[in-house]
């Protein structure tokens, strides 16, 4: 413990102190008058404060710290020693302070030099710090818990990723910090990937393998399941132009309760756009769903008022539904429909009579890749089983699409949103069922991609979810979002198209 020089305040010494006197030192600080004021201790009688000079075992009691003055042959104990206490001859012995409102104020020399005034013999403060001391007591030993084995709770996951594109193994892992990680690549360590997460930039086919890494702490190792990497090459041949590719409609589906609504946002990028937008009710019965008896459609494109909305969707609209690939609504059913020419952005609210599942979709009539839709994002209550927020799209064209997709629980609370989950689980599946990626908890590294799409910062540490996989054109996707923890609350789900 050292300070500044500048810091202490003397303000003049008290009268001569007799030895009787001693008491009213204690607890007072002891400082050296070195050129670094080294701090000697406090004059306390405890011997278990490790700050007092009664702790024999502490840096300012103990007969070989090099800060005590009760060692003999320190520059604070030794007879010889200019700052030394015990040194008859010294001129510049420790001193008594005491330290009031960041002030310190001295009180007496604390040596065996008679000269000095006021002074304090140390022998005689020692004696009687000690003749006032607690009985010693028996301090039970410290049981330390013994460490715990790392335990691989989340296993790195297989991914399939065309060229050029990146890749992320994460693994998660509990056990008695700290835990240490090294992934290999068919056996073979990877030099600098000693963290939870591996990620290759830009993927290359010598890149496809089989990946593994082990977790290791004080207590033992353990290593994962193997994840393969399977790499696409993806080649234009050299007389063609590669087709642009684009999502090419979005879905979201969810269980509503009465008087809940189903918030779905979008962005037609690049001008005015046809856009067909559904909210389908009665017509998910057929599918064995207990959909909503009567759901409504509200569209916005800015402030408060709605640009169109539908209750009982019209027959006219049948052939645009077959024109986009949609399922069919029974003629004269209860289910809505709309469609708008849209340009930027824009917001659909979906409410109804009763609850019940409600799918809300928007299809891009036209189709082409400009203009386009470029994102989609929808806000609800995420449930359990059959009552998790459930998202659907597709990739139109050729070739690989980088897409980021994101739940987002926790970070809400920075928009006032009440209720949220608190761990979201992201899983995206291809048209098979088959898991393509999945996350629990988002990668920082990711934030460089929010800020290229527009997305709103996630919350530093927090247990939002966010992948970036590069899915293969020409396909459907879905996306599930639930609690990793099994938990319920308000989620957000976005979906963007990065360029």
């Amino acid at each position: 413990m050292k300070f500044p020089i500048k810091t202490f305040l003397i303000i003049g010494f008290l009268a001569q102190v007799t030895h009787g006197q001693v008491s009213q030192y204690q607890n007072m600080l002891i400082f050296a008058q070195d050129l670094n004021r080294t701090y000697l201790g406090k004059a306390s009688s405890s011997t278990s404060d490790p700050e007092s000079i009664m702790n024999t075992f502490g840096n300012y009691g103990s007969s070989f710290s090099q800060t005590s003055i009760r060692n003999n042959f320190s520059n604070f104990g030794s007879i010889f020693a200019q700052f030394s206490a015990y040194n008859i001859f010294s001129t510049s012995p420790p001193i008594l302070y005491t330290l009031s409102n960041g002030v310190f104020t001295s009180h007496a020399f604390l040596t065996k030099n008679v000269t000095l005034s006021p002074r304090v013999d140390p022998d005689a403060l020692i004696a009687y710090l000690a003749s006032i001391s607690p009985p010693a007591t028996v301090t039970p030993p410290i049981t330390i818990p013994a460490a715990t084995a790392p335990v691989i709770t989340s296993q790195p996951r297989s991914l399939t990723v065309a060229t050029g594109e990146s890749a992320s193994f994460i693994v998660t892992a509990g056990g008695t910090a700290p835990l240490t990680y090294r992934w290999t690549k068919t056996g073979v360590t990877i030099v600098g990937a000693t963290s939870a997460t591996y990620t290759i930039g830009r993927v290359a086919t010598s890149d496809g393998g089989t990946y593994t890494v082990t977790v290791s702490n004080s207590a033992g190792t353990v290593t994962s399941q193997s994840a393969s990497l399977t790499v696409q090459n993806v080649v234009a041949p050299s007389n063609v132009v590669a087709s642009p590719n684009s999502l090419s409609n979005l879905s979201v589906r969810t269980t509503m309760a009465n008087g809940q609504t189903l918030i779905v946002g979008a962005v037609v990028n690049g001008g005015a756009k046809n856009i067909l937008i559904r909210a389908a009710g009665p017509a998910l019965d057929q599918f064995g769903l207990p959909g909503m008896a009567d759901p409504r459609l509200e569209l916005y494109t800015s402030g408060s008022t709605p640009v169109a909305t539908n209750d009982n969707w019209q027959n006219s609209l049948a052939e645009t539904f077959t024109a986009v690939g949609a399922f069919r609504f029974t003629s004269g059913s209860k289910d809505a429909a709309l469609s708008q020419t849209l340009n930027g952005a824009f917001t659909v609210q979906a409410k109804g009579t009763g609850p019940g599942t409600l799918l809300v979709e928007a299809y891009d009539v036209a189709g082409g890749n400009s203009p386009r839709l470029i994102n989609i994002s929808a806000r609800n209550q995420v449930g359990k089983g059959n009552d998790i927020l459930i998202a659907g799209f597709a990739i139109s064209g050729t070739g690989t699409k980088r897409v980021l997709i994101r739940a987002v629980g926790p970070t809400l609370a920075a928009f006032g949103v009440q209720g949220r989950l608190n761990d979201p689980l992201l899983r995206v599946l291809d048209s098979k069922g088959s898991e393509v990626v999945f996350n629990d908890n988002w990668d920082p590294a990711l934030s460089v991609i929010f800020s290229q799409v527009g997305a709103f910062s996630l919350t530093a540490g927090s247990k939002d979810a966010a992948v970036l996989p590069s899915l293969i054109a020409g396909s459907t996707y879905t996306v599930q979002v639930s609690g990793a923890d099994g938990g319920i609350g308000e989620a957000l789900l976005e979906i963007y198209e990065v360029p």
